[in-house]
């Protein structure tokens, strides 16, 4: 082929690589910012989901091990390292719910909920004293506390039936963001407290306050 025709095509060549490299750039330009966001947040959905697991889990495994309780559990002073004093729960939160920062942003809210039937009709939950019920408060750092007796029971309470009793738990952790920054993250939920709460009803005995 004639050197006079094979030069305007080598040009036509050379400004199509030169186009689609500039394509390419465009392209790369617009995909990767997007590609990195959807692993960064798929990276922080993983870490909610297995914060929340893991308080569901805490939760779980105190209410079980107040269930076990032979009689009332000793609730003011210590040691809290006895099964039978209820500040051992608030002592090993922290330990169920590693590897979360639980002494940051945590609460534990132990309760006895009792079958109420003074009111003559049907019976209701009540853990006030009077009634037997008892609430016990701990914070992060394990310290625990008598707490108020609640006014209402938590939804989805199973029904009362006469000389009932529940123990009810409910763990909170404060969760902020891992990766995606706060002020980012608050479009899609930012920091938020987290809650759950388990049912479970004594194994031995009723546990009610004497």
């Amino acid at each position: 082929m004639s050197p006079d025709l094979l030069s305007p095509l080598r040009t036509r060549m050379r400004r199509l690589i030169r186009h689609q490299r500039g394509v390419a750039g465009i392209e790369a330009a617009l995909i990767l910012p997007i590609m990195v966001f959807f692993i960064m947040a798929t990276v922080e959905l993983y870490q909610y989901f297995r914060v929340v697991s893991i308080l569901d889990r805490a939760a779980f495994t105190v209410a079980d091990g107040i269930a076990m309780q032979a009689k009332t559990p000793d609730r003011i002073g210590g040691p809290c390292t006895a099964p039978n004093h209820i500040c051992t729960y608030g002592a090993i939160m922290g330990k169920l719910m590693s590897p979360v920062d639980y002494a940051q942003g945590g609460q534990l809210i132990m309760r006895l909920y009792v079958a109420d039937g003074s009111g003559g009709g049907a019976p209701v939950w009540s853990n006030e004293a009077s009634h037997g019920g008892w609430s016990t408060t701990c914070n992060g750092a394990g310290t625990c506390t008598d707490a108020a007796a609640s006014a209402s029971s938590p939804d989805s309470m199973p029904p009362p039936q006469p000389n009932d009793t529940v123990v009810v738990v409910q763990a909170r952790q404060h969760y902020e963001p891992f990766i995606i920054s706060s002020k980012f993250w608050t479009a899609l939920g930012g920091s938020v407290d987290l809650s759950t709460t388990v049912f479970y009803r004594p194994r031995f005995d009723d546990l009610k306050e004497p």
